[in-house]
């Protein structure tokens, strides 16, 4: 009788533990929308330090940051420029996918970020001899004023649980 009752008890403890397996969509769901706060800001340091350790063991800060950035970085004015970026970009999760193990799970995201790039390259067309501070001034005050396109870009990020940490690959 004593070991149907420790067995029992045994069960017990084992389905409850089972029941409170947290779902990890909520944690997830942080994570991406704090990537995509550091990406939109400029503060690209702190989005690279999200990545997974494969994702930085192959790729150097210096390559993330020329890949992920809006805007320009080697100009006068950045600051200000990514402080009206982010003043414009969106993000949305669409979907979050776990896996089946919760040490992985796929994320869709929707954002809406002004189309830096192309309304540079417009401005250029339009004015070839312009320098680098106008065109960052004008590229300033066009974001400010809502002059610069909607691009829409679907993205699917992978994450995986790293030392208990969910971390981005990025790139792999």
């Amino acid at each position: 009788m004593k070991k149907i009752t420790i067995l029992l008890a045994l069960l017990l403890v084992l389905a409850i533990s089972g029941a409170c397996k947290q779902d990890p969509s909520d944690e997830i769901k942080e994570q991406t929308i704090r990537y995509w706060d550091f990406v939109f800001a400029g503060k690209l340091e702190q989005a690279y330090e999200m990545l997974s350790f494969d994702s930085k063991k192959s790729l150097r800060f210096e390559d993330f940051a020329a890949q992920m950035a809006f805007v320009p970085l080697d100009a006068d004015g950045v600051k200000e420029c990514y402080k009206a970026f982010s003043e414009k970009a969106r993000m949305s999760i669409v979907s979050i996918d776990v896996g089946k193990k919760g040490a992985s799970a796929n994320v869709e995201v929707l954002l809406l970020t002004p189309a830096v790039s192309k309304h540079q390259n417009y401005i250029l067309l339009e004015n070839p001899k312009i320098s680098v501070e106008d065109l960052q001034a004008r590229t300033i005050e066009d974001l400010s004023k809502g002059r610069i396109k909607t691009l829409e870009l679907r993205v699917i990020m992978q994450w995986i649980k790293e030392d208990n940490k969910w971390k981005f690959l990025y790139g792999i």
